[in-house]
């Protein structure tokens, strides 16, 4: 079968060009996969849903013209957090709940699988709360909702805490404390490659890491997708 997977969020998909690791990764297996993304800098859902905003007809044209098979939607932290001063931040979620619901009924609409891909939590303060408890509201939010909509989620927040708590040498955090290094994005890729596809695999490709890192991030990946999202 021919895979065609979309990635529609924002830089947390667009940071070292995440969808095509995931493309290697999958093809580095023999699975036959293309990966796009609609991922500009800072946007939400609400967003990507409105055929009004420029973003959003660019995903109505993606969906026509690309066909995914598989569409992964990731939200703005700062939506769910309520940090983003930009936008009026009453019922933020309640309008990302409906968005996201929106997304789902266009992407099954042109035959596509949607998934949710939790986001990872922001490590630094201002956010007004800790990494873990950011990675509670982000995996209880698109848990809930994921249930409601028989919608997968790819818990890649879980992923990192993971690999904060239990591989110091590895630090999957760029230099902003929001975005990812590529050992990040690497093992934000991996998630959602699991979540996807199984974890049968031994390992997967090295990408430009060195094979010991990749296979330590590959079984992180691998038990963050097996993961029960509501788990506490």
């Amino acid at each position: 079968m021919n895979y065609r997977v979309l990635f529609v969020g924002n830089s947390g998909t667009h940071v070292n060009d995440m969808p095509k690791i995931f493309e290697h990764i999958a093809q580095s297996v023999g699975i036959d996969c293309l990966c796009e993304k609609e991922a500009p800098d800072s946007m939400r859902l609400v967003q990507h849903s409105d055929p009004q905003e420029e973003c959003g007809k660019e995903l109505i044209n993606k969906l026509a013209e690309f066909r995914p098979t598989i569409v992964f939607f990731q939200e703005n932290g700062n939506v769910l957090l309520g940090t983003d001063g930009r936008y009026p931040q009453e019922n933020a979620r309640i309008k990302c709940a409906a968005a996201a619901k929106k997304l789902v009924e266009m992407a099954r609409q042109v035959g596509a699988k949607p998934y949710f891909y939790i986001r990872t939590a922001y490590e630094y303060e201002k956010k007004g709360a800790d990494r873990k408890l950011q990675g509670r509201i982000f995996r209880d939010f698109f848990g809930i909702l994921g249930a409601l909509l028989n919608v997968p989620c790819a818990d890649v927040s879980r992923a990192f805490d993971l690999c904060i708590e239990e591989c110091p040498t590895i630090d999957p955090y760029g230099p902003d404390r929001a975005h990812h290094s590529k050992a990040g994005s690497y093992l934000v890729a991996c998630t959602c490659f699991a979540k996807v596809f199984g974890t049968d695999f031994e390992t997967v490709s090295p990408w430009e890491l060195d094979p010991d890192t990749a296979a330590t991030l590959w079984n992180i990946a691998r038990r963050a997708a097996k993961s029960e999202i509501l788990e506490k």
